[in-house]
C-alpha cells in the first residue's frame, strides 16, 4: 500500500514472442521424445540382425525426417565396415578410417555435414552411378554396452535442410538403441546357430550309422557339414585310384580332378594333411578361374582328408566361413565326423 492506503497489484508482464517460441520448442521436443519411445520399442522387438537393421533404418528416417539411412557393422578383424543390407546379399565393405563412415568408426565422434559435395571426405561415386543427390549427412558411431565401437549409423538428406544439433542428440540416442539391438540380435542368432548345429550333428551321425548307401551319405555330408562349421559351400570328393583322380558327383554334374596336377584338394588327397587357407587369393595353390566364371568370391577354405584307417579315401572342401576364418575348433569338429565317415566311403 502507498501513503494513501491504496493497494497496488503486481504487474504481470505480457507473454512475449520468445516465451511462445520456447513453448513451441518444448512441444516439438516432447513430440520427438514420444517418437523416440515408439522407435525404441520397434527396434527392441527385432531379434534377427537384418530385421533389427531395417527397423533402425526405418525409425531413424522417421524421427529425423531423413530420406535414407544405412547401418555399417565392424568386421571381426576390425579392419573394415560392412554395410548391412540383407542376409545372403553381396557384402559392401568400407575400410576403417576411409571416407565419412570409416572416419567416424576410427574417431568415435559424430559428423554432421550440411553440404556433402563441399566436404573432401565425401565420395560421390555412388551418386554418379545411381543418379541420387546426397546433400546433408549425419554420421554417428554405434557402441556396445562396454563402449566399444561396433558399427556406424549414417543418415542422409534431412527433408527441411541440414541436420541440427538437436538431430545430433536424437541420432546419438538412436545409435545407442542400435547398439543394444544389434547385440541382442547377435546373441539370438548365435543361439539359433547352436540349435542348427545340434540338428546337423544329429543328422550327420544318423547318416553315418545308417545303411543309407554311399551316395546318400555323400549328400548328407554335403548338406549338413557346412552348417556345423558355418561354411557357405561344401564339396565331397572320393578318391578314384584306378583313374588317379578325385571325383565329386552333384546331381548330373560330375567333377574330376587329376591328382597329378597341383590343386588344393589334390594336395590334401596325396599328403593326407589338412589345408586351412584364411585368404584364398593370397595362396598360390588357389585357382580363381571358377570364381571368374561364376562371379562367386572365395575367401576362406578348409580342406580335409577323409580316411579309413590310414588310407585317404576322400576329401571334403568347405568354403567361406560365415564370419572370420576356419579355426582349430572347426578342424577338430569336422575331424571327428570324418573319422566316422571314412570306413563308409571306402567301397565307393
Amino acid at each position: 500500500a502507498d501513503e494513501h492506503g491504496r493497494i497496488h497489484g503486481k504487474v504481470v508482464a505480457p507473454v512475449t514472442t520468445s516465451s511462445n517460441q520456447q513453448m513451441d520448442i518444448l512441444g516439438k521436443k516432447l513430440k520427438i521424445l514420444e517418437r523416440l519411445i515408439v522407435a525404441s520399442r520397434a527396434i527392441a522387438d527385432s531379434l534377427d540382425p537384418y530385421e533389427a537393421t531395417q527397423a533402425i533404418i526405418k525409425e531413424s528416417c522417421s524421427v529425423l525426417n531423413a530420406d535414407r539411412a544405412s547401418i555399417f557393422t565392424v568386421s571381426l578383424d576390425k579392419k573394415s565396415l560392412q554395410l548391412m543390407i540383407a542376409e545372403g546379399a553381396k557384402n559392401i565393405t568400407v575400410p576403417i578410417g576411409v571416407g565419412i563412415a570409416g572416419g567416424v568408426a576410427t574417431s568415435g565422434e559424430s559428423v554432421n555435414i550440411p553440404d556433402a559435395y563441399a566436404d573432401d571426405r565425401f565420395d560421390p561415386s555412388h551418386d554418379k552411378k545411381t543418379g541420387y543427390k546426397t546433400d546433408s549427412i549425419l554420421c554417428q558411431p554405434i557402441q556396445d554396452t562396454s563402449g566399444e565401437i561396433v558399427g556406424v549409423m549414417q543418415v542422409i538428406n534431412k527433408s527441411d535442410g541440414p541436420f541440427t544439433p538437436d538431430d545430433e542428440e536424437v541420432s546419438h540416442i538412436l545409435a545407442a538403441q542400435a547398439g543394444i539391438a544389434l547385440k541382442n540380435a547377435k546373441s539370438y542368432r548365435a543361439q539359433m546357430a547352436v540349435q542348427r548345429k545340434l540338428r546337423s550333428v544329429t543328422d550327420l551321425v544318423r547318416g553315418m550309422n545308417a545303411d543309407m548307401g554311399t551316395n546318400s551319405l555323400i549328400f548328407t555330408m554335403t548338406t549338413k557339414a557346412p552348417l556345423i562349421v558355418d561354411a557357405d559351400r561344401c564339396t565331397v570328393f572320393i578318391v578314384d585310384e584306378k583313374q588317379n583322380q578325385l571325383v565329386s558327383t552333384s546331381g548330373e554334374v560330375n567333377i574330376r580332378i587329376d591328382l597329378s596336377k597341383p590343386t588344393i584338394a589334390g594336395s590334401v588327397a596325396t599328403s593326407g594333411e589338412i589345408i586351412n587357407i584364411p585368404d584364398a587369393y593370397a595362396d598360390d595353390r588357389f585357382n580363381p578361374l571358377v570364381d571368374k566364371k561364376t562371379g562367386y568370391k572365395t575367401n576362406t577354405i578348409l580342406c580335409m582328408p577323409i580316411k579309413s584307417k590310414d588310407k585317404v579315401v576322400g576329401v571334403i572342401q568347405l568354403i567361406n566361413k560365415e564370419e572370420g576364418v576356419f579355426d582349430g575348433n572347426d578342424e577338430d569338429l569336422m575331424g571327428t565326423f570324418l573319422d566316422m565317415a571314412g570306413p563308409n566311403l571306402l567301397n565307393f
